[in-house]
């Protein structure tokens, strides 16, 4: 549901408090009455408890006094849920973009004669659903909207960080991009997402060095991305450290010794300029940051297991070869998941290379289970 964020949804009690700021969910006020220094006061938009209880509790409200505001509030609400009352195609649309939206529903579902059954249920007859043209048409030109208005806050921004990652799911990959920055009125951290772009062919540097640059280029953040943070993937590596410009100062050890190797030469600057293909492969890339929590995770599961010591790698090995044994059984055989699943509730959480912690999911499951005695498996 929309607020108004100016402005606080009894407008009864606008003249003893004062919308401060949102948080999450829920907003905060300041009490005209109390000092100006004094704290403000949590409330959420569906009850103006916590405002009744501050009258009652601080200023020692008079209960008649209370009762007679409290009834006006309520004769407002009525008023105003009368005015509302006639119901437009407009707030159809609106409905439908939601609920598709949320429940993130496919475009189809606009051409489901159930769906529109349900939603059109005592609707006046001038009134329907539409078809999913229709949708599809709203809903381009709200993406569209959406990304006008956030290029107009990101004009004012001077310095942002994004991050980027690339998957691949039902045989298609993607690359997802977040953008981030400091807000300099409130000082606090502001995100939002920016991209999900289909990428097809090789994940190569040079394909993700494109996607990434054109993303940037898109919301014109070429001049502004201070770092863009990723995981530790070679490819990833590599297309920042080919296309990322880099200070002198924030060049690292690294980066400079990989480029004591590299011989240079004399070349024809027209050539290269006349060469569409090398113009084709002028990306700019920001500084790179590699995540922390990706090389953490790294030094608990692939360092872990090069440590020299000989009991700890027997003794995992051993714990390893009994759990697989029952992975496989469970992904290979229903019967065996029906087993399980009878037995402690729960499906076995398989590890997956690619996923963080899976493994360390994995086997904390299975100790859960050995630790309340659920079932002996093993």
């Amino acid at each position: 549901m929309d607020h108004n964020l100016n402005q606080l949804p009894w407008k009864n009690y606008e003249k003893y408090f004062r919308f401060f700021r949102q948080k999450s969910e829920n907003f905060e006020v300041t009490c005209l009455l109390c000092p100006a220094d004094a704290a403000s006061i949590s409330c959420g938009y569906s009850s103006s408890a916590n405002l009744r209880s501050h009258l009652l509790r601080k200023h020692k409200w008079n209960t008649d006094m209370f009762r007679m505001e409290f009834h006006t509030q309520k004769r407002q609400r009525h008023d105003n849920d009368s005015e509302k009352s006639i119901i437009t195609q407009m707030d159809v649309h609106n409905i439908v973009d939601s609920l598709v939206i949320n429940e993130g529903l496919h475009f189809s579902i606009a051409d489901s004669p159930y769906f529109k059954r349900a939603i059109e249920l005592g609707l006046p007859e001038n009134l329907s659903v539409g078809c999913r043209q229709s949708l599809t048409k709203r809903m381009d030109a709200r993406f569209n909207e959406m990304i006008e208005k956030l290029k107009s806050k990101l004009m004012s921004v001077q310095y942002v960080a994004t991050t980027a990652d690339c998957w691949t799911k039902f045989r298609r990959s993607f690359l997802g991009m977040t953008l981030h920055w400091i807000d300099e009125s409130t000082m606090e951290r502001m995100s939002c997402a920016l991209a999900l772009k289909r990428i097809k062919g090789r994940h190569t540097a040079d394909a993700l060095a494109a996607a990434i640059h054109g993303v940037h280029a898109d919301f014109d953040l070429l001049s502004k991305v201070r770092r863009c943070t990723t995981d530790s993937a070679a490819n990833l590596r590599k297309a920042f450290r080919e296309y990322a410009y880099v200070d002198g100062s924030e060049e690292s050890d690294n980066e400079q010794s990989e480029a004591d190797g590299v011989e240079f030469g004399i070349v024809d600057v027209n050539t290269l300029l006349m060469n569409d293909e090398n113009m084709e492969k002028y990306y700019r890339l920001p500084p790179h940051q590699r995540c922390a929590s990706h090389i953490l995770n790294l030094v608990a599961s692939n360092d872990a297991q090069k440590t020299e010591g000989k009991k700890y790698n027997q003794m995992r090995e051993a714990v390893l070869k009994k759990l697989k044994v029952w992975w496989r059984l469970q992904s290979k055989s229903s019967v065996v998941a029906d087993t399980i699943k009878d037995c402690v509730g729960v499906s076995l959480i398989i590890p997956v290379k690619t996923r963080w912690n899976s493994e360390y999911d994995s086997i904390a499951q299975v100790r859960l289970f050995l630790f309340y005695n659920t079932v002996s498996l093993f």
